[in-house]
């Protein structure tokens, strides 16, 4: 019995190893189970097989045929279908098949960018999250998720990433743009949809670029060169990274100087900290790009006529993570980093201390727009917490700060793009910039460069590309001034310059105090109009009002739109917001009178007399209200840089 099973055991093995040996027939990793293949033009299929051998690929009854190089790298095109399925997708070479189920032809985007393109759909999307998480059931939406992954070189993949389709519990992982982009398109045009979504948080645009399009640029050439390219040597670096974010999590949770030393007891000395005036934040306490942990006290009175009733802590918060302690109580947290004061601890004279944890030198509590107040349980009484705070940043150890690695220029490029390409698709939008404001004049080239390459890679010719503008975001200013969001917005809608490009403008959709606003609906309904002009309807207009010249009247100035489709107005019936008129000393005044005239704006300010130049929503949070017919917003232009 024990020989039997001896022989049996190496016969597995035999044919384990034997199984193994013969396996030399792979598909790239975007071909899966549930995809979705891009209809009416040729379907680029691809992967890797034994060298010279030749490879057929069937999808319905449509076949495609092609040979591996001496590498065994292989390449075929499928002739173009008509939106269908499900189908199966069999390719062969000798005696080996590959099988991928439920694929589907239809309409294929690539989304691509940084956090408010990879903001999903759990993460909320303002008041009816849970209804459009609950309603997203349409098996014809497919997404492919490419995985957060980087390397020093551009790469082959070929384990497959599986598509997920679109129910309720699947949608909460999708890109809240893609998914109401995919939703109109699906139900407009009653097509089967596939996202390939490719995005990964506070990236710049270099990481999205190649090497061979970035050595073309003075600015990179030399760092290209010098540029570490050993495999072995990158994979340590990016594991010793991901080692110090754990470090860093680590640290954040069992850091408990401040506990030790009771510095939530309401008899802590705390004469030798430091204060700050409220709204408290990291740029008044100068921790500027600072990583650590910060302990923060205060005290504040309770008005008589709001003793004895529980209160609730309520503003903007903005930290990456909070405790509180009343009287020397620990406080249980409530959603979205509120707290209750309950009655029962609170008193007239009233000791409240904070333990935060700051990443990236970026947090406040409280702002002169939503200060920290405490409210009733109703929210008809409040009184704010208007005392100044003591805070010690030195007290923990210090965190590990931003890992940069997947912000290596290329890096992303090489690991989630690359192994994409050429996929066949009908368009890209990019949602990206956030990192790179402040280098308005770089991203004028670099954006069209990362373009020209992806439609290069991407074999496909001028493929559509849609930019999504900046949001508007920060405080809001009272005179004009200049804005590094503003000129890189201005460098986004440069890139309408090129042919086949689109635009998405968010400046009225933003918010002050948040960089990823939760308005992702209007995002990709803009988003879906936009292509619907660019590709499937160009009779509709798909953009707000956009610059097209102005003229000199006098002491007025007179502006032209294209893109205006009805007509223009103005959102409230106000007069137009938001514009800035200039003399040659280029001093920049709001102007006291604008209004419509036709298709036109009219502008005046008493305090220049002979006008020269003009500028609309010009900066980082500008007060806009001009609209199209359309109900699309202008998109914010200076005539003082028209190169």
């Amino acid at each position: 019995m024990k020989k039997v099973k001896l022989i049996l055991l190496v016969f597995s093995s035999i044919m384990t190893i034997s199984g193994m040996a013969s396996n030399n027939l792979y598909l790239a990793f975007p071909f899966s189970d549930h995809g979705v293949l891009q209809r009416e033009k040729p379907i680029p299929i691809w992967g890797k097989a034994v060298p010279n051998a030749t490879i057929v690929a069937e999808i319905g009854d449509n076949r495609g045929y092609g040979r591996a190089d001496s590498t065994g790298k292989w390449l075929l095109y499928l002739p173009a279908c008509t939106a269908g399925g499900p189908y199966e997708l069999i390719v062969k070479s000798d005696n080996e098949q590959i099988k991928r189920r439920d694929i589907y032809i239809g309409e294929v985007w690539l989304a691509s960018g940084q956090s408010n393109m990879a903001w999903k759909m759990q993460n909320g999307v303002g008041l009816n999250t849970k209804q459009d998480i609950s309603g997203a059931d349409y098996p014809l939406i497919r997404f492919l998720n490419v995985p957060n992954e980087t390397h020093c070189t551009p790469i082959e993949k070929l384990v497959p990433v599986n598509w997920e389709i679109c129910t309720p519990e699947h949608v909460k992982g999708f890109s809240a743009i893609a998914y109401y982009f995919a939703r109109e398109l699906y139900q407009r045009h009653n097509v089967p949809v596939g996202i390939i979504s490719a995005s990964w948080g506070a990236t710049n645009i270099e990481a999205w670029m190649s090497a061979d399009v970035l050595r073309t640029h003075n600015t990179y050439a030399k760092w290209v060169e010098e540029f570490d390219t050993d495999s072995l040597r990158w994979q340590n670096y990016v594991y010793q990274s991901k080692k110090n974010d754990h470090i860093r999590d680590s640290i954040a949770t069992q850091a408990t100087q401040g506990i030790c030393k009771k510095v939530f007891s309401p008899g802590y000395n705390d004469d030798n900290w430091p204060t700050v005036n409220i709204p408290v934040n990291t740029n008044k306490m100068k921790l500027n790009n600072y990583w650590g942990i910060t302990w923060l006290r205060t005290n504040f009175e309770v008005p008589v006529h709001l003793s004895k009733q529980s209160l609730l802590l309520d503003g903007n918060i903005n930290v990456q993570n909070i405790q509180l302690w009343l009287n020397g109580t620990k406080l249980t947290p409530l959603p979205n980093k509120k707290f209750e004061f309950p009655a029962r601890l609170l008193k007239y004279k009233n000791q409240l201390t904070a333990r935060v944890v700051i990443h990236w030198g970026s947090a406040w509590l409280g702002t002169d727009e939503q200060p920290l107040i405490l409210t009733t349980q109703n929210g008809i009484q409040s009184f704010r917490l208007n005392n100044p705070w003591k805070f010690n940043a030195t007290l923990e150890p210090e965190l590990p700060g931003w890992q940069n690695y997947y912000n290596t220029h290329t890096v992303i490029y090489n690991a989630m793009i690359y192994p994409i390409m050429p996929y066949g698709m009908r368009g890209i939008f990019w949602y990206q910039g956030e990192n790179n404001a402040g280098q308005g004049k770089q991203y004028q080239t670099l954006l069209p460069n990362l373009i020209e390459s992806w439609r290069i890679g991407f074999r496909q010719g001028n493929l559509p590309f849609i930019t999504i503008q900046l949001a508007n975001y920060m405080k809001r200013v009272s005179e004009p001034s200049e804005s590094k969001w503003a000129e890189l917005r201005e460098a986004q809608a440069m890139s309408l310059r090129y042919p086949n490009t689109g635009l998405v403008t968010t400046i009225d959709i933003g918010e002050a105090d948040d960089i990823h606003p939760r308005n992702k609906l209007d995002v990709g309904l803009r988003l879906y109009r936009q292509a619907q002009a660019l590709v499937y309807d160009n009779s509709i207009v798909g953009r707000g009002p956009t610059f097209r010249t102005m003229k000199i009247e006098g002491d007025k100035i007179r502006i032209y739109f294209d893109n205006v489709s009805g007509g223009l107005k103005t959102k409230d019936e106000s007069q137009p917001k938001s514009f800035a008129i200039a003399g040659s000393d280029q001093k920049f005044y709001w102007a006291d009178t604008a209004y419509i005239e036709g298709e036109t704006i009219v502008l005046h300010s008493d305090k220049v007399n002979d006008p020269v130049s003009v500028r609309y929503g010009w900066a980082d949070n500008p007060e806009v209200n001009l609209y199209n017919s359309d109900n699309l917003p202008a998109v914010p232009f200076r005539t003082d840089n028209q190169n």
